[in-house]
């Protein structure tokens, strides 16, 4: 049995941080009914693009049920409102107001399911000055201060290379519906939960925050560097790079006899993390210019036989074969309409098993008359005029 099994998820969401919490959701087994507008999910259109299908789109909806319903019709509100009663969980990441304009917000839902848990994520979230602006990832990354921090010193504004304010929303999304649904438990009662993008961003970035507030000093971009442990950087070697994250004494110890510089071991003022953070110059060009004498794997060798935190830089191609993940389950093959695509998996392991994948990525509408017939109860001539009148597809 999966943990959320008996949970049935009513999935308003479009593009990438609501499906990501709703995938997670579904990989959990949750029935997930993906309610799109009749021309479909925006990620849909999202490149590149396999015999007319997106890999963007299959990657987060592998496993959900696809409904193209008009919300904007009364006929299609009233689908919603109907199939809200018979759920648990309802997720939508419109603008805040934009549902409850509609006639769907949570105070007029929860009077129909009083156990209905509502999960809306926006980009700054409700009853503040900007909780009408529009938000992409890369705005947040910006407002959140996460690219202030990438990139090398004095270099130009870099945006992490994924989409960590899409994605940091939506588990954090994911996970504050797993604490409603045990609240409810508890309660009886559903509730709602509210991500703000911004706020997800901002607090993804550990310590910086921290270190911002309690010394007065802003934080800005190291490189690979760290802020407070060193060396915790890559250095190139004579074929790649090698990250190298000495974290204790006891690391910097080893990785200098390593490199069979002991000078630096005798050196007192690099005996602590912060001395060799104030004094890179003392040791940080003999450690680069050391590793460029060998290849990356005569290092990671070495650097592993005395038990030294450190890996290559892999590209994605790279990454994917790598031992750790190659030979496990973790990538997928996925059925999108009749085209096979390879897409990531679950990392979550249940008594040491991997969640199993059911289920394959839906095209537009699919399950739009089985949702209607079997879980609503509406007769074929019932359906037939909703097709007819432009309110499903």
């Amino acid at each position: 049995m999966k943990p959320l099994e008996s949970v049935r998820v009513i999935d308003l969401t479009q593009i990438l941080s609501g499906p990501y919490a709703t995938q997670i959701l579904a990989d959990l087994g949750a029935e997930v009914i993906k309610v799109e507008p009749l021309w479909g999910d925006k990620a849909r259109q999202n490149g590149p693009m396999v015999d007319n299908r997106s890999t963007y789109f299959a990657s987060l909806n592998r496993g959900k049920q696809s409904l193209a319903v008009d919300l904007k019709n009364s006929a299609g509100k009233a689908i919603v409102e109907r199939l809200v009663e018979k759920a648990d969980v309802l997720v939508e990441n419109f603008r805040p107001g934009v549902l409850t304009n509609l006639g769907l917000g949570y105070e007029h839902l929860k009077r129909q399911n009083p156990r209905l848990i509502y999960a809306a994520c926006s980009g700054f979230g409700w009853g503040n000055p900007d909780s009408a602006r529009p938000a992409l990832d890369v705005v947040i990354q910006a407002m959140a201060g996460s690219m202030s921090l990438t990139g090398t010193p004095n270099g130009d504004p870099i945006k992490v290379g994924f989409s960590v304010g899409d994605i940091g929303a939506g588990l954090y999304l994911a996970l504050g519906i797993m604490g409603a649904l045990e609240l409810r438990h508890q309660t009886g009662h559903g509730t709602r939960v509210d991500i703000s993008m911004l706020e997800s961003q901002v607090a993804f970035l550990e310590n910086a925050y921290a270190r911002y507030f309690a010394t007065g000093e802003v934080p800005g971009p190291l490189g690979s560097r760290h802020a407070v442990m060193a060396p915790f950087q890559a250095f190139a070697a004579q074929d790649g790079y090698v990250v190298v994250a000495v974290s204790t004494n006891a690391h910097w110890q080893a990785f200098c006899g390593v490199l069979d510089l002991p000078q630096l071991v005798n050196d007192d003022t690099l005996t602590t993390a912060q001395g060799r953070i104030e004094h890179r110059s003392r040791w940080e060009g003999m450690v680069a210019e050391r590793m460029l004498s060998e290849t990356a794997q005569y290092w990671l060798e070495r650097l592993a036989e005395n038990n030294i935190p450190a890996g290559p830089i892999y590209s994605v191609a790279e990454a994917s074969r790598q031992p750790a993940l190659a030979s496990s389950d973790f990538f997928v093959n996925v059925d999108y309409g009749g085209v096979s695509f390879r897409v990531v998996g679950t990392p979550l392991h249940f008594d040491r098993e991997r969640a199993v994948l059911e289920g394959d990525v839906p095209e537009l509408g699919t399950q739009t008359e089985a949702v209607l017939k079997n879980l609503l109860g509406m007769d074929a001539n019932a359906i037939h005029n909703l097709y007819d009148q432009g309110v499903v597809r």
